[in-house]
């Protein structure tokens, strides 16, 4: 048979081209596979019911058992819609996390604790071999909550003063204080702390330090929130601080990206030295500048991404 066009001669090479190239990519989703660790459940445990309900078998890949956790939740609702990285635990799942609620970075941790290592089981001889979830993020076809908004202060700059909104005040200052004051962002930041601090038998689960639950506080209308982990607390607080123009001699500067809600402290010295030239008595300055910046690794940037 003569193949009469161009598109005839090159058909048959397009299709063993496309056949190499899914050869290709199973291969390396079977390596990936492969190298994603196999897990056994401890028995007895929340987690291992909550698998053998929905017939998941064992030994299991961690991404396994997130995906079937994100179905639980989303199907249930199990998190604040204006605070999506917080999952608030049903009965079920305070059972399998051992806690009240919790930041999705925290979700890994937990799972941990009832988790061994266990040999990869060997690939059925009839079948291709069943490709790994991908890594799981648990709200991302939920809310738009879960971006974070950027708030409108220098906030890290030690320099710069605020003044506290009036709903900030009236919500969080202990009678007597004066609402117009003006303070740095840490004294705003330790009067969140004092504020929870005096309310944590209602608002702090002791399982899980790092998270407010706020739902039925002041703070959690002030916020417009159920529950927010410890990083989030610059985000929120931010949004009731209001720059004051001049004091110190400085006026804010609106931030473009503010850095992490882990960041805890920016400490900027500088200095200027004046040396006198041997020759000819001539003065020249020279100046350095120094910056020392302390963060926090815990809950980097809250992601919604579990792995």
């Amino acid at each position: 048979m003569i193949l009469s066009t161009e598109q005839d001669i090159h058909a048959p090479r397009t299709n063993e081209n496309e056949a190499s190239n899914d050869q290709q990519q199973q291969s390396e989703h079977t390596a990936t596979t492969n190298r994603s660790p196999y897990y056994n459940v401890k028995e007895n445990c929340a987690l291992a019911s909550f698998l053998r309900e929905r017939q998941v078998s064992l030994p299991v890949q961690l991404n396994v058992i997130l995906t079937v956790l994100k179905e639980y939740i989303l199907s249930r609702a199990c998190f604040d819609p204006s605070n999506s990285s917080i999952i608030l635990c049903s009965q079920l799942l305070e059972n399998i996390f051992g806690m009240k609620s919790l930041h999705v970075v925290q979700v890994k941790a937990a799972l941990m604790k009832f988790l061994t290592l266990a040999p990869a089981p060997p690939p059925p001889a009839h079948t291709a071999s069943t490709p790994c979830p991908p890594a799981v993020s648990l709200f991302a076809s939920s809310s738009t909550g879960s971006r974070r908004p950027r708030p409108a202060v220098n906030a890290d700059n030690s320099c710069t003063r605020f003044r506290y909104s009036a709903q900030f005040a009236a919500t969080v200052l202990p009678g007597g204080t004066d609402p117009d004051q003006i303070v740095t962002f840490r004294q705003a930041a330790e009067a969140i702390s004092a504020y929870i601090l005096s309310r944590k038998m209602h608002l702090i689960d002791s399982r899980n330090i790092l998270i407010a639950n706020v739902k039925d506080d002041p703070l959690g209308k002030l916020f417009g929130v159920q529950a927010f982990h410890r990083s989030q607390t610059k985000q929120f607080l931010a949004k009731h601080l209001i720059p004051v123009i001049g004091e110190s001699g400085i006026a804010p500067h609106v931030q473009d990206d503010l850095p992490g809600a882990h960041q805890e402290n920016i400490a900027v010295t500088s200095s200027r030295q004046m040396a006198a030239a041997a020759a000819g008595s001539r003065k020249r300055s020279c100046g350095e500048q120094a910056v020392n910046l302390t963060c926090s690794s815990h809950g980097k940037q809250a992601r919604t991404e579990i792995l």
